[in-house]
């Protein structure tokens, strides 16, 4: 009998493995190519679910630790009381009333906390929406809804206070390359120089492809700060959106609406979710957003059907074939794809074209150049235009669309990412 008892029998243990989990492993995951993917919500913290997050290093620490005071947390509430949403999001500016004693801020963040479906549907802002937010000191405050833009998936939230709120310092991207060439082709040399002075002054911050970032959040039940390290990437991800760009921090959904910042503890965009990576509105795109909000109470959706990359991302076996037939080519907008039937189809533009111009004013990335065309909706612009295919040169005229971002979402992860809009 003792020897029974000390010996389990082999299916014994074999459903005692099976019915007690790994204390190891915190989350299932998924592997898709080189890429770990980790299926996560809104309730969850990215800083314990998501393996990478677990141990950060003191200088990610100490620039996370800039910007908490400015994150907040929200919740938002049907008109039945029901939980909504519950995302991230950053106080960028708080004004003094004048003959009063009270502060009013406005938060940055996600237009899904006032839709809470998917972007796949016509959403609107649900009805009799409550917002609640809560501060990094644990403070709560009533929101109330000042601004949205569901195409964006921007949103703009305000809250009184008895004293002054803390704000980040936010910085435009500039990720634009000039590519020196050497006057001989067979020279050994090449140099990549960041293009100076292209938005105003120190409001820029010069990034490339590799620089370190962190997506940040602050968790809507226990308010903890949550941080997310990785680097900035050059690529595309698949939602309907060209100002888009990409980092590879990984988030849970409760990261949505929060700030990407830099090395330095500087705002330089707005997080949303992707499995594999995070997709962020620089800030260079949302301050156009909060212009257009400002001047015509709508946001204008400019639509070419390109995607476009600065050209110093080029892989070296495009850049070769530039310069065989463009040597004095420094700058410039490579456009990877071209849509059928888009307006950039319709004024000739073809993928491996480069635009050097745009209406008369030189373009050094992508940013800057879908930053023009936020501006020029439903006019014609002319472009200048180099084409290593034949090596001739262009002056199409483009009209930008106006229409909705559609933010598709794969079929089978439709019912994952009900809640998510964008």
């Amino acid at each position: 009998m003792l020897a029974h008892l000390a010996q389990p029998a082999p299916l014994m243990i074999a459903r005692h493995r099976a019915e007690t989990p790994s204390p190891w492993k915190r989350k299932r995951e998924e592997t898709c190519g080189c890429f770990c993917v980790t299926r996560n919500t809104f309730g969850e913290t990215f800083n314990s679910c998501v393996k990478q997050n677990i141990y950060l290093n003191l200088r990610t620490k100490v620039s996370a630790l800039k910007v908490s005071p400015s994150l907040v947390a929200l919740v938002s509430h049907s008109g039945d009381g029901d939980l909504l949403f519950a995302c991230s999001g950053t106080i960028f500016e708080c004004q003094h009333q004048d003959n009063s004693d009270e502060f009013i801020a406005t938060i940055l963040t996600s237009a899904t906390l006032l839709t809470g479906r998917s972007p796949s549907s016509n959403a609107d802002i649900a009805p009799n929406i409550q917002v609640d937010v809560y501060l990094w000191d644990g403070k709560t405050c009533q929101g109330e809804i000042s601004a949205c833009d569901i195409h964006f998936n921007l949103a703009l939230i305000k809250i009184r206070s008895n004293q002054r709120l803390p704000t980040p310092i936010f910085k435009h991207l500039d990720d634009s390359m000039t590519l020196t060439l050497p006057r001989v082709l067979d020279s050994t040399s090449y140099e990549l120089h960041s293009q100076q002075d292209m938005l105003q002054g120190s409001n820029s911050f010069k990034i490339c492809a590799g620089d370190k970032v962190i997506a940040l959040g602050r968790h809507y039940l226990s308010h903890e700060l949550m941080a997310a390290p990785g680097v900035f990437r050059f690529g595309y991800c698949d939602l309907d959106c060209e100002q888009l760009c990409i980092a590879s921090c990984k988030i849970t959904m409760g990261g949505i609406g929060g700030p990407l910042i830099n090395r330095h503890g500087e705002v330089i965009g707005i997080n949303f979710y992707s499995e594999l990576f995070t997709p962020f509105l620089p800030i260079n795109a949302v301050s156009k957003c909060l212009e257009n909000l400002k001047n015509h109470g709508r946001v204008h959706q400019p639509w070419l059907g390109v995607k476009a990359s600065s050209l110093g991302s080029a892989s070296v076996y495009k850049l070769e074939k530039i310069i065989l037939k463009f040597p004095q080519i420094s700058k410039g907008v490579l456009v990877e794809e071209v849509t059928s039937e888009s307006p950039a189809a319709y004024a000739g533009i073809r993928p491996d074209d480069i635009i050097v111009q745009c209406g008369g004013k030189s373009v050094g990335s992508s940013l800057e150049f879908f930053g023009f065309m936020l501006d020029k909706v439903g006019e014609p612009v002319e472009l200048d235009v180099r084409r290593p295919s034949d090596g001739t040169c262009l002056t199409p005229t483009v009209f930008a669309g106006d229409r909705c971002n559609r933010w598709p979402i794969p079929k089978e992860r439709q019912m994952l990412f009900d809640t998510i809009h964008m």
